[in-house]
């Protein structure tokens, strides 16, 4: 219903215009019928909408009469006063998924995403952090560029995180990387499709990375797959999570479970969103692969990694979490007498059904391997 408000209060073309050469219906609600505009990229089709450009500008600039942005700040501020200090709390994520705002108004923003972000969202963002650090200066904020920046893996034009290089370590940016095709439904098809997504995928790793250095913050993928538990579906999820665990240092993500395939166990996107990592390394991380079941030539895990100081307390130590495929395996530690399992003497722990690796440092400023490798 808001979209619709801000359309009557701001003007401009009706929904989904431009998009499409007509309007759709508007029900008695007040609401259009989506389902009878046109998507040529699923959904995501409607930001090309003038309705959806005007409602982001509107939000950003916080122009009236409805002053979204200054609403969107209260709600933020209130929603740091209750969360405060609580443990279950990862992080803010500021706005998920904006739009550069007017595209008809400002076309350049959507072949240059990155002016979008420094000239509609670092002002916007800097508001926010500003009345959620005055309710909770310590929980995580989480930042992205605009969608289409994502798509395009076009640099983010943001010269600072949204509370400069004091909050540098509470805040970090965003990253969702969906092939520039879409991955609704079944996923990339095998072919010219496939191939593309290859290619998009990696584009926008690599530049996310290089962004996440430019801005000495750190990085997290929130959303990737949002795709069917089909073979094209399922190839999609694990090369995404595989890419991801190639940067360096391996990228943490979240899985996209848009359908709540969670209710149904035997759903087969169980088999590749469930993976081996490391869930906490004593010294500096360099690089963790094989994190997938479904690898060709056998399950082999491989973490690399700088050993920090020796061990005196078994609660800081490595542990690497392992997927189901790895219970009966083959664990090398190079260099011999680096590590030591974890206390119970035994590297391999079983917490409630879930499986651990556990080792603490002998050697300090070591440059370790740990390579698990399913018996076959």
């Amino acid at each position: 219903m808001w979209v619709n408000a801000t359309q009557e209060a701001l003007g401009g073309l009706p929904f989904p215009l431009p998009l499409g050469l007509k309007p759709v219906p508007i029900s008695p609600a007040g609401l259009p019928n989506c389902s009878e505009a046109p998507t040529p990229i699923g959904w995501s089709s409607f930001y090309l909408s003038d309705t959806c450009g005007r409602a982001f500008n509107a939000i950003y600039n916080d122009l009236p009469p409805q002053h979204l942005g200054q609403q969107l700040a209260l709600f933020w501020g209130y929603v740091a006063a209750r969360f405060a200090g609580n443990d279950h709390v990862l992080a803010y994520e500021l706005l998920n998924e904006p739009w550069v705002g007017d595209a008809i108004e400002k076309p350049e923003y959507l072949a240059h995403p990155g002016k979008a972000d420094l000239a509609e969202l670092q002002p916007f963002y800097r508001a926010l952090h500003a009345a959620i650090r005055a309710r909770d200066n310590e929980t995580m904020l989480m930042y992205s560029g605009m969608e289409v920046g994502d798509r395009l893996a076009s640099p983010v034009g943001f010269e600072h995180g949204p509370g400069g290089a004091e909050y540098d370590d509470r805040q970090a940016l965003v990253l969702h990387n969906y092939c520039a095709l879409g991955t609704d439904g079944g996923g990339p098809t095998p072919g010219g499709e496939r191939a593309l997504c290859d290619v998009t995928d990696g584009l926008t790793f690599e530049q996310r990375d290089k962004d996440k250095r430019r801005l000495n913050t750190a990085l997290i993928m929130t959303e990737f797959g949002a795709v069917s538990d089909v073979p094209s579906g399922l190839e999609e999820i694990e090369l995404v999570a595989d890419g991801a665990d190639a940067l360096s240092p391996p990228l943490s993500w979240a899985y996209w479970c848009w359908d709540m395939f969670k209710t149904n166990r035997s759903d087969a996107r169980w088999g590749v969103v469930s993976r081996s990592y490391p869930l906490r390394v004593d010294g500096h991380l360099r690089s963790f692969t094989g994190g997938s079941l479904r690898r060709k030539g056998g399950v082999r895990v491989e973490l690399q990694f700088t050993t920090g100081k020796v061990s005196t307390n078994s609660n800081f130590n490595t542990t690497i979490f392992y997927a189901g495929d790895l219970t009966k395996a083959t664990v090398t530690v190079t260099p011999t007498g680096a590590l030591r399992p974890g206390v119970d003497n035994n590297p391999k722990k079983n917490h409630g059904g879930t499986h651990y690796l556990s080792f603490e440092n002998i050697q300090p400023d070591t440059d370790v391997t740990i390579v698990v490798e399913a018996n076959k």
